[in-house]
């Protein structure tokens, strides 16, 4: 990989060029040159990946206030490199099998078994030191689950390959913080994190994302099957392909942790009462503006990535694929997305329900049939069958059919009667079994 490495160690520049008697022929067959007194040339930025040449380009940006480079890698034509150089030059590009995705903060590699390494390496050398201001973005954004955020982050860092629940902060007020902590997030997984929009999830271009580790949607709104499912699907597959415009498809290990923005608290995404992989979190307004705030955060990196790294994890036990136990994660936030996610014909009985209890709150059931429901409401005997309440009954209301005919009293109308009712659980206890968020210590 001579050519991998030219002018790492000896960067060749204009005062070097003197001293060494480099020609300007020789150079040109590396570079089209254009000396000027800022000119500095470094090592050759083609590569040769499968059947595609690639340029590294360096960018800077300003995140947390602070000027950053990072890399991207732009699909380049052999003729284009032809034109630009020569046909010598495209010998001196190496080669490489393929991409490979193998992140790792502490012990990383850019070439494994002749692939180039698509993950970066850690932006930051780890420093002892305090970090409150870290601790108190954390505090604001889970408020009483932050060590639960401190989890997520660790194990980000020390297992990039786990896969993580898809966190989603959502308020319908802004000046909250949440783009903060995603920009905070960005700087400190640099190279390796990526904020992107709406029209980026839905696209089928994706190189510019697919193989990060950390994939920030801001101010989501991804309702609808197509999008659910892709989120979904993301949450937990194993690889992802590849697709860039005129680049040839490519298959990868997918190790991405999906952290979701949102001003819609409820209707953002369709979650239901089976999903078990989303972790929403309410973010308060911020009460105290703090100009120096992002300078804060940016300084004090290194200290939290040396606690992280230093200290046991926080969340020791692996409890599910998602390596959570997603019932510590469970919020009223999460509760209030499933519940307006839920059908129709649900918010048309659940009044009648809730009512009833609300009515009798010593009883923890009731007990009822479809055909009571659909003859109390002209709307729901208009436009819903039988068979429909059964399956809004049984899946939404998680109700028990009765399995043999008996005589039974129905709660709603008060009538005897004979058949297979539902038994339905008491709604206002199960609404407000979401209490205080769980924390860990």
């Amino acid at each position: 990989l001579a050519g991998f490495n030219y002018g790492k160690k000896e960067p060749i520049s204009k005062e070097s060029l003197k001293t060494k008697s480099i020609t300007y022929k020789i150079i040109s067959e590396l570079a089209e040159i254009t000396i000027d007194s800022n000119y500095e040339i470094k090592r050759h930025p083609f590569i040769l990946v499968g059947n595609d040449y690639w340029e590294e380009n360096y960018i800077k940006e300003s995140i947390l206030g602070k000027e950053k480079t990072s890399k991207e890698l732009l699909l380049r034509k052999r003729a284009n490199i032809i034109d630009r150089i020569n046909v010598n030059f495209l010998k001196k590009i190496p080669y490489f099998k393929a991409f490979c995705n193998e992140p790792d903060f502490f012990n990383y590699q850019q070439v494994i078994n002749e692939k180039y390494n698509i993950a970066n390496p850690l932006a930051y050398e780890l420093k002892e030191g305090e970090f409150p201001t870290i601790k108190h973005l954390f505090q604001h954004i889970f408020g009483e689950q932050w060590e639960f955020g401190f989890a997520y982050v660790q194990i980000g860092l020390m297992m990039p390959k786990q896969k993580m629940p898809v966190l989603c902060l959502v308020s319908k007020t802004n000046e909250t913080g949440k783009t903060t902590f995603i920009d905070f997030l960005n700087s400190m997984f640099w190279g390796n994190a990526k904020i992107i929009s709406n029209k980026d999830i839905k696209s089928d271009f994706n190189f510019h994302y697919a193989a990060k580790q950390w994939i920030m949607v801001d101010e989501s709104k991804l309702d609808g099957h197509e999008n659910t499912s892709k989120i979904k699907q993301m949450s937990t597959q194993q690889e992802v392909n590849i697709n860039e415009k005129f680049a040839s498809i490519t298959s990868l290990p997918f190790y991405g942790k999906i952290i979701l923005l949102s001003n819609d608290e409820r209707g953002f995404l369709e979650i239901g009462d089976a999903d078990t992989r989303y972790w929403v979190v309410k973010v308060p307004p911020i009460k105290n503006f703090d100009p120096n705030y992002i300078e804060k955060l940016e300084k004090e990196i290194p200290a939290f990535l040396y606690y992280l790294k230093n200290t046991p994890l926080i969340y020791p036990e692996k409890k599910s694929r998602l390596w959570f136990d997603m019932k510590d994660l469970n919020t009223e936030a999460l509760e209030k997305v499933k519940e307006f996610n839920k059908s129709p014909i649900y918010h048309q009985i659940i009044d009648k329900i809730e009512g009833w209890f609300l009515m009798h709150p010593d009883r923890e059931f009731l007990i009822t049939q479809a055909r009571t429901i659909w003859e109390m409401d002209e709307y729901i005997k208009k436009n819903y069958s039988l068979k429909a309440i059964g399956r809004v009954l049984k899946e939404d209301f998680n109700g028990e059919w009765i399995d043999k005919t008996s005589r039974f009293t129905d709660d709603l109308s008060g009538k005897k009667d004979i058949g297979r009712p539902w038994k339905i659980k008491n709604v206002t206890l199960v609404n407000l079994s979401v209490t205080a968020p769980k924390t860990l210590f």
